[in-house]
């Protein structure tokens, strides 16, 4: 193996275990049997809209985001942001035959470890212990935070969710462009730099 995607490989364990169990010796050789180290440059699409899903992808270092066209079908807008350490996919398309409604790009130099949806579900059968684990890392993590979003955009005001962001992940600021940042939040670009501007 070499010494770059050993130390991704070494990232996402880290992601994966936990304070009560850890990945087997077998699992994480497998695990790196099925593994790939991708670079996607700057506004490169990892997923197309209208192709099936058919892989999940760990962030390394570098930012992705998940969007989907607006009503007019004129413009991208940014549903979720993937930093590193987090599993990126179309979550909602993996089990099924459709074709995904959304992209996945990257919106700064990327890389990331790509996996095969397909040779991933395999774990389940030989190692049924840690496919619990990966699954808890993966699908459970993103319900939770995409619910705590979703949350937010009912319970909390502009200016709220724009504080919870910058204390969050305050280099969403220096990587992505205003207008993806204000989609995110569902607030105006101009809202946006009201809210900046307050922060000066």
């Amino acid at each position: 193996m070499d010494s770059q995607k050993h130390t991704y490989l070494e990232f996402l364990f880290s992601r994966i275990n936990n304070s009560a169990h850890f990945l087997s010796c077998a699992c994480r050789d497998h695990l790196n049997s099925i593994a790939f180290v991708e670079h996607w440059p700057k506004n490169q699409f990892l997923q197309m809209r209208g192709h099936t899903v058919k892989n999940v992808w760990f962030v390394v270092d570098g930012c992705l985001r998940t969007c989907y066209f607006n009503e007019k079908k004129t413009d991208y807008v940014t549903q979720w942001f993937w930093f590193p350490g987090n599993w990126a996919g179309v979550f909602s398309h993996l089990f099924s035959a459709a074709k995904s409604d959304r992209v996945i790009e990257a919106i700064e130099d990327s890389n990331v470890l790509s996996f095969s949806f397909d040779d991933l579900v395999a774990t389940r059968l030989q190692y049924p212990r840690e496919w619990q684990m990966i699954t808890a890392s993966m699908i459970e993590v993103y319900i939770r935070d995409f619910d705590m979003l979703h949350n937010d955009l009912v319970t909390l005001s502009a200016r709220e969710r724009y504080r919870k962001l910058l204390c969050s992940h305050p280099e969403v600021f220096q990587m992505i462009n205003q207008k993806d940042i204000a989609s995110y939040l569902n607030i105006s670009r101009e809202e946006l730099s009201r809210l900046r501007a307050e922060k000066q």
